[in-house]
């Protein structure tokens, strides 16, 4: 007899090639079949167990128990056989990954769901018809393929029903099915199972109703700290509702797995075939995609294993979670001491080209708070902008810091509830970084102007418009790739939503460009003071009325923002509605832009094109307005 099987073995016509996985029934390979040079996959009968009867019956049965079935959702088997010593059984091969890998955090997505759910409950449908009963359903006993079939494997543990067996498997039946031998994996086990009570079809039913809310919420059902007290969780508890864990799944969903889940299996599904068809209903009332195997392969798709990229980064274990769990890290030890330490390096530069009594780090930062605690006016913090500007940046910092700490500490001890804080939490977090990528670049600018530090003004800059960047464009699609069940909903939502994010973001760009002519000109905060005096000049008395219209009109152009983001119509038709006054703001701001373009502040081409901008973005703003309210209307 061999000792053991290994690569390159040849039995009969069957050659191995790797080894798949082994369990208590033996373990299974990956062979090829050099007949018909197809791959196949072995599975050997443990050597320990070859003089044992029982173990040797449970093992044939095995092979009766899939012989007995035919269907698309169930590995087939082609032979059981012996050769050199070794009894082994050649199952079709599944290439793919098990359902184990398919369960994540926070659930999945209705539609995937339901695509899976749809096809392993007619499967188990089809094995109940015959009266072949699995016994040991769970994530790891079903097999995903790149196509996104689904088919059972693992009958080691079924029962048969008496016509399939033979008088010498029938005895041995008997003593696997007998009252008071409990047969099956704990933790997907019926009651009736855990009590070594007989057992039907139903407790497949359970079984697959565990499964299901394990798919739909990320945790098992009656998971608990010990393995005795999920048991008794599945004896005494009621799982927790599936609403509170993936909000996003249709309430008939619930009340499906709520009637698998039963304690009584008389309260169950009488029939797996009524199952089935209760989720084949719900998934066509979804209006989700056609299930099946045709209907997944007719679907245009590229396998992983079809991307060179995809292997790299999936050997890699780069999936979009991981991706966002080492961002977290990212930013928290690398992007926020680095920040902190470019605006503090910054500001004290700033603050010393303006004359103030920030001269160097914690010296400046010291005569700083005595210029301000000796002078109790407004000029002392005005004077300070480099000082304010680092607070704000700081406490800006520390509190999405924070967030994202509190998100780690939810993927580690709490990974269930993690989906729903990150819907939640992540607009604070992008108008968080929204607003520091402003900071920086305008700490970069006024670095550059002071002339204190080319490449500290430079690289400052940068990192605010690159900081703008992933939060408006990156960061959201990491987000949405790692936590598509907390992010799901109807497409023409999400592309309605982001056409009033961008109405928005234009009046944000259209108050910096208004504003910006103050400081490109500039023109100090005395020049603006001394419009209000007795004897102003002309140039002092417009720019105090440009002062004005700005101040106004960016209170305005900041509060309809704000309006369009939460209530979106009635935002928009603010928007159309003072339009006119706009319009008058934009007016002057262009007019800025042309007196420092005549007056030869920067160079014309550039305040001459920027003033054309300034002219257009209203009007393309209104176009977008309407364009977004009669959708909503249609």
């Amino acid at each position: 007899m061999l000792a053991s099987p290994e690569p390159g073995l040849v039995l009969d016509h069957y050659r191995l090639k790797e080894k798949l996985g082994e369990g208590g029934m033996g373990a299974v390979w990956l062979a090829e079949d050099t007949r018909l040079g197809r791959k196949v996959a072995l599975k050997f009968l443990p050597l320990d167990a070859a003089h044992d009867p029982v173990r040797r019956q449970r093992f044939e049965q095995e092979a009766r128990a899939v012989a007995a079935l035919s269907h698309p959702g169930i590995a087939a088997i082609y032979e059981l056989a012996e050769a050199d010593g070794q009894t082994y059984i050649v199952f079709e091969y599944v290439p793919g990954t098990t359902l184990r890998n398919v369960v994540r955090p926070g659930g999945l997505s209705s539609g995937e769901l339901l695509d899976i759910a749809v096809e392993v409950a007619a499967a188990l449908a089809a094995a109940h018809g015959v009266g072949v009963v699995h016994r040991d359903l769970k994530p790891e006993n079903v097999m995903r393929t790149p196509s996104g079939a689904c088919k059972i494997l693992d009958f080691g543990l079924a029962r048969l029903p008496v016509s399939t067996t033979t008088p010498e498997a029938a005895e041995t039946k008997s003593i696997l099915t007998s009252p008071g031998m409990v047969v099956g994996t704990a933790p997907y086990m019926a009651p009736e199972q855990l009590e070594a009570k007989e057992v039907d079809f139903r407790c497949d039913i359970f079984a697959f109703g565990t499964l299901l809310y394990e798919l739909a919420a990320g945790v098992h059902p009656f998971r608990a700290g010990s393995s005795a007290s999920t048991l008794a969780n599945i004896l005494t508890v009621e799982p927790q509702p599936l609403a509170q864990r993936n909000r996003t799944l249709p309430a008939e969903l619930e009340r499906i797995v709520r009637k698998c889940l039963r304690k009584r299996r008389e309260e169950r599904y009488q029939s797996t075939l009524d199952l089935a068809v209760d989720l084949a209903n719900l998934k066509r009332d979804s209006g989700e995609r056609p299930s099946g195997v045709g209907a997944a392969s007719a679907l245009p798709s590229v396998a992983p294993e079809d991307s060179l990229l995809g292997k790299v980064f999936g050997a890699a274990g780069a999936t979009p979670r991981r991706w966002w769990e080492m961002h977290q890290l990212f930013i928290l030890f690398v992007f926020s001491p680095a920040v902190l330490y470019l605006g503090l390096r910054s500001s004290a530069t700033i603050s010393a080209s303006m004359n103030a009594a920030l001269a160097s780090t914690w010296r400046g930062w010291q005569g700083a708070l005595q210029a301000i605690f000796a002078d109790a006016s407004l000029s002392a913090l005005w004077w300070n902008a480099g000082l304010g500007l680092f607070l704000t940046l700081v406490l800006l910092v520390l509190a999405t810091a924070a967030i994202r700490m509190y998100f780690v500490c939810l993927a580690v001890f709490v990974p269930e509830r993690l989906p729903m804080e990150v819907r939640r939490l992540q607009p604070v977090l992008w108008g968080g970084y929204v607003i520091v990528g402003f900071l920086l670049a305008i700490l970069g600018v006024l670095v550059l102007r002071a002339n204190e530090g080319l490449v500290l003004g430079t690289g400052v800059t940068a990192l605010g418009l690159l900081t703008l960047m992933a939060a408006v464009n990156v960061e959201p699609v990491m987000v949405r790739a790692a936590f598509p069940e907390a992010f799901a909903e109807d497409r023409a939502q999400r592309e309605r939503r982001s056409r009033i994010y961008r109405i928005a973001a234009v009046h944000i760009v259209y108050l910096l460009l208004l504003f910006l002519p103050v400081g490109v000109g500039n023109v100090p905060i005395e020049s603006v003071m001394q419009g209000i005096s007795l004897n102003p000049t002309r140039a002092q008395l417009a720019v105090f009325i440009y002062s004005l219209a700005m101040v106004g009109g960016g209170i305005a152009l900041v509060t309809n923002a704000l309006q369009i983001v939460k209530e979106t119509d009635a935002g928009l038709r603010v928007l159309l509605r003072w339009f006119p006054a706009y319009l008058a703001i934009d007016l002057a701001g262009s007019g800025v832009w042309i007196w420092i373009a005549l007056e030869g502040h920067i160079p014309a081409v550039v305040a001459l094109g920027i003033t054309a901008l300034v002219l257009t973005l209203p009007f393309a703003q209104r176009r977008m307005a309407q364009q977004a309210l009669a959708a909503s209307s249609a």
